[in-house]
C-alpha cells in the first residue's frame, strides 16, 4: 500500500490546514511530473531498442544500459515523490495520522483476504 495513495484517498477526512493543502498540491504535481518523466523513459527506451533491432548486428547491450539508466532515474523521481509526501505526513495532527493508519489497516486487511482466497481457491504453493 502506497503512502501517496492512502493519504490521497482519506484527503478528504484529513481538514488540511492552508500548509497541509499547499504541500498536498505540490506532492500531487509532482507525482504527475514524475509519472510523465517516466513515460518518456520508456519511450527512450523502446526507441533506442527499435533503432538497435533495425541494425544487422544489434547492440543489446547499448539498449539495457539506456534502460538501467532510465530504471535509475525513475526510482530516483519515486524516492523524491515519497519523501515529499513524507514530509506532508510529517506534518500531520495524531488525528490526522489515525485517519492514514485506519484507510492503511484496512487496505492491508482486504489484500490479505484477496490473497488468502487466492491460495484457497488454487492451493498454497509456497
Amino acid at each position: 500500500a502506497s503512502i501517496e495513495a492512502a493519504i490521497a484517498h482519506v484527503k478528504d477526512q484529513l481538514a488540511l490546514n492552508a500548509d497541509q493543502q499547499k504541500m498536498f498540491d505540490s506532492a500531487v504535481a509532482q507525482n504527475r511530473a514524475a509519472r510523465e518523466a517516466g513515460r518518456t523513459e520508456m519511450l527512450r527506451v523502446r526507441d533506442a531498442m527499435k533503432a538497435e533491432l533495425a541494425k544487422p548486428e544489434p547492440d543489446l547491450a547499448a539498449v539495457a544500459a539506456i534502460a538501467d539508466d532510465a530504471r535509475a532515474k525513475g526510482q530516483a523521481e519515486r524516492l523524491k515523490v515519497r519523501g515529499n509526501w513524507l514530509n506532508l505526513y510529517g506534518t500531520f495532527t495524531v488525528a490526522q495520522k489515525q485517519v492514514v493508519r485506519d484507510h492503511l489497516v484496512q487496505r492491508l486487511a482486504r489484500q490479505e483476504a484477496r490473497h488468502e482466497k487466492m491460495r484457497a481457491r488454487f492451493g498454497d504453493k509456497g
